[in-house]
């Protein structure tokens, strides 16, 4: 089984979210015991969805909660009032007593309506809380993605260290340095690890400026005296990260120069930034 097709496949995300299949929770709860790894990953996206819950929590405004109280406390002076002056009424003559029942509904419409302003006010702080609720809960949905998004980044960069460490003890690969052509800059610098059994090549810029919009810089080997394309480097790979290149069978030079996105043909004489001898 491919573990990391798994964890990528999103079924983790939709076991925290609840929206699986009881069967498929039941898998992801099976999986993460059996492999560790995936139970790390659901343990990480677990905590970062109760970090985010916390940070985007939103509690009712202060006033909203006091006019509901308010309302509430009125009723109930209402209500006793009622009680106290029916009480009283009993104890008159019956000449009075017509007038009772006007009373009665009098203080009774004042209690319907405090009673109508505790229900306006509550249906109004559920209304406030599950707009808010929903509009926390698009956010909250697009944090998921940026945090799935930094995982994923995260993993592949880890992976990528990994690989670096484990090419740099590889004394089957040679380091080759390209340095800068004086005509654009003796400082920049970029390496080659060119590994002679298998042809595998990668490459690490290590001081070049960031390509403008609608360029990107082709790596060259110089090979029977000409030159071969290598490939692209990545435009994201400015930072000493290690990209896998086109192999190559006996090079004499590699070379680095800049092209429109998407590369050329052949190098631009003109626009080569390093170089260097095997």
């Amino acid at each position: 089984m491919n573990i990391n097709e798994y964890i990528s496949s999103g079924i983790l995300e939709q076991y925290i979210n609840g929206t699986a299949s009881s069967q498929e929770m039941q898998e992801v709860e099976c999986m993460s015991h059996i492999y560790p790894e995936i139970k790390t990953e659901l343990d990480a996206m677990q905590y970062s969805l109760e970090a985010l819950a916390q940070s985007i929590a939103v509690a009712p405004p202060v006033h909203l909660c006091q006019s509901i109280f308010d309302a509430i406390d009125a009723l109930e002076n209402d209500t006793t009032k009622v009680s106290s002056d029916n009480s009283l009424n009993k104890t008159k003559d019956n000449t009075e007593n017509d007038t009772v029942p006007q009373l009665s509904h009098t203080i009774g419409n004042k209690g319907y309506r405090s009673a109508a302003a505790v229900l306006f006010l509550v249906s109004a702080g559920l209304g406030y809380l599950l707009f808010n609720a929903k509009k926390e809960s698009t956010s909250f949905a697009n944090d998921l993605a940026v945090v799935k998004k930094e995982i994923a980044n995260t993993k592949l960069l880890v992976e990528n260290k990994e690989s670096q460490v484990a090419i740099l003890q590889n004394k089957s690969y040679s380091v080759v340095p390209l340095a800068g052509i004086p005509a654009k800059s003796a400082d920049y610098k970029a390496n080659i690890f060119y590994n002679k059994s298998t042809k595998d090549v990668y490459v690490r810029l290590e001081n070049l400026p960031k390509p403008e919009a609608g360029k990107q810089y082709q790596l060259w080997a110089i090979a029977d005296g000409k030159p071969v394309d290598l490939g692209m480097i990545d435009l994201a790979n400015t930072d000493k990260i290690m990209q896998k290149m086109k192999s190559i069978n006996k090079p004499q030079a590699f070379a680095i120069t800049l092209e429109k996105e998407g590369g050329v043909p052949s190098p631009t004489m003109d626009q080569m930034f390093t170089m260097g001898g095997v």
